[in-house]
């Protein structure tokens, strides 16, 4: 069965290009299209602070573009990872997509799905 939240293995680059791919499944675990115009989303920090939000025409595979400012950092970072002697600071982030769909079970059965990614903050970046 599909997970409602997956945690993405790759991290966006500050003030970078984040694209997501995304899909819907219905009870059968199969891929379903959203129903027309009904497809959002929202950008929360770590704080579940809304960030950003949108709406997306709907088709079966699905893309979220998050960009630029959508990948700014907050002033306090959540985490770290180190490469060599380097600490690179991660910023959390959790992106929400919201649609409605058509299945065996019913018509406009509302669909969620959850990623948790992080921002690694990058030197000079203002």
């Amino acid at each position: 069965m599909s997970t409602p939240i997956e945690k993405l293995e790759d991290n966006a680059a500050e003030e970078g290009n984040y694209p997501v791919e995304f899909s819907f499944y219905d009870e059968d675990d199969a891929v379903v299209t959203p129903n027309a115009s009904t497809v959002s989303w929202e950008l929360f920090d770590s704080s579940d602070t809304s960030l950003a939000e949108g709406d997306l025409d709907s088709a079966e595979e699905m893309v979220v573009l998050l960009v630029g400012d959508h990948l700014a950092i907050s002033t306090t970072p959540d985490t770290y990872k180190t490469i060599g002697t380097v600490s690179i600071p991660l910023y959390l982030r959790r992106l929400t997509i919201q649609g409605v769909v058509d299945s065996d079970i019913g018509t406009n059965i509302p669909v969620n799905k959850e990623y948790i990614f992080y921002i690694e903050g990058m030197v000079g970046i203002v």
